[in-house]
Parts: structure tokens; sequence; C-alpha cells
């Protein structure tokens, strides 16, 4: 029969059995940072790892995948394109994030298109410095729209979500497109974040 493990044994230089605060006998805990296992493991319930490095995905959303398409008219205040135009995230610890918006805009005539950050899903801006011009056509013009913001000085570890918002130089001009369920129509619109470094180059 097994040699019952006490709380002083090691398993391997690796691994070892520790005590809970009330004085208990947990399963086996990493006592350093690497753990290579060979064959097979068996988990039961979640693994976490509280590290976040930059480059991960923070949050991502989809809307529009296999579903009917949808649009939206601009007009010359900024305005949410809808409801479900958004990224929810846990700021990481450096505090920086990217957010991207990916939406194809359809453009009737020479006219801008502006996209900014809303802090709401009724459009109240995060600052004026995430507003921005991200096309002016050349008459009609169709083009897939991959826009990004950096964004420095967040509180760690805070849940926030930022929601899409645009506007055109003229009422009705462009339209924002997105989804679809049959060949040659929209892609979906995506919004993600990506945690970035702690030092970002800004000249």
């Amino acid at each position: 029969m097994p040699k019952p493990l006490l709380i002083t044994d090691y398993v391997d230089e690796n691994l070892k059995l520790v005590r809970d605060g009330d004085g208990t006998d947990t399963a086996l805990e990493l006592s350093k940072d690497k753990l290579k296992i060979n064959g097979n493991l068996d988990v039961t319930g979640t693994i976490e790892s509280s590290t976040i490095h930059a480059g991960q995905i923070l949050g991502y959303t989809a809307i529009g995948i296999d579903s009917a398409d949808d649009s939206y008219a601009t007009t010359t205040s900024y305005v949410v394109t809808d409801a479900d135009h958004k990224v929810t995230f846990i700021v990481p610890p450096s505090g920086n994030v990217e957010i991207l918006a990916s939406i194809f805009a359809d453009s009737g005539n020479t006219r801008g298109l502006f996209l900014g950050l809303s802090t709401a899903s009724s459009y109240s801006r995060l600052e004026d410095i995430y507003e921005h011009e991200v096309l002016t056509a050349d008459e009609t013009d169709e083009q897939m729209i991959n826009h990004k913001w950096v964004i420095t000085g967040l509180i760690a570890g805070t849940q926030t979500t930022y929601w899409l918002g645009a506007k055109g130089q003229q009422a009705g001009v462009v339209v924002l497109r997105w989804g679809g369920n049959a060949a040659d129509e929209y892609a979906p619109f995506i919004m993600k974040a990506t945690a970035l470094p702690i030092g970002i180059y800004t000249g």
C-alpha cells in the first residue's frame, strides 16, 4: 500500500502538498513557475491564470455571423451604430489597450466618415481625442474599415465596455453594413480589445 503524502513531502521538484489557512491539506499545488507533464492531464474544474501578457485578446465581439445583414445610415452627429457594437474587457496590468473596430462602409458621395468610442450605449464620448476621421470617399466608394485606437492610463483590473460611435459629413451619405446569411453579403462587425505593454513609444 502506498505511503500517504505528508505536508512536508515533495512529489518532485515542481510540486508539493501545501496546507490551507484553515489547517486542511489541499490538492497538489505548484511550488515553481513551470510544470512539465508527460502523458494525459485530467482536470476537474477550470484552469485559471492571473497573468496577462501584451498581445493577449481581452475581449472580442462578432455581430452578424450567419444572420441577416444589417446597416446604419450615419447622421451628422455621433451615434452608437448598434447597441451590440461594443467590447467588454478587464483592463490589463499595464493599463494600456488597443481597440479595433471592423465594419463595411458604403459611401454614396464625396463625404467623410468619422468613428469614435463611447462609454455608453447612447453615445457618450470617451474623449474627443478618440474621435477620428477614417474615410473620405472619392465619389461612390465601398470599403472595409479596420480602425484602431490606443488607450493608455486605465485602471488595471477594471471591467470596461466601449461602444462604437459614428457620424458622417452629410446625413445618410455613408451607410455602415455588417453581417450576412448568404453568399456575397457582408463580413460580421468585429470589435476587439488587446492588451498593450507598459512601455509604449510615442515619439
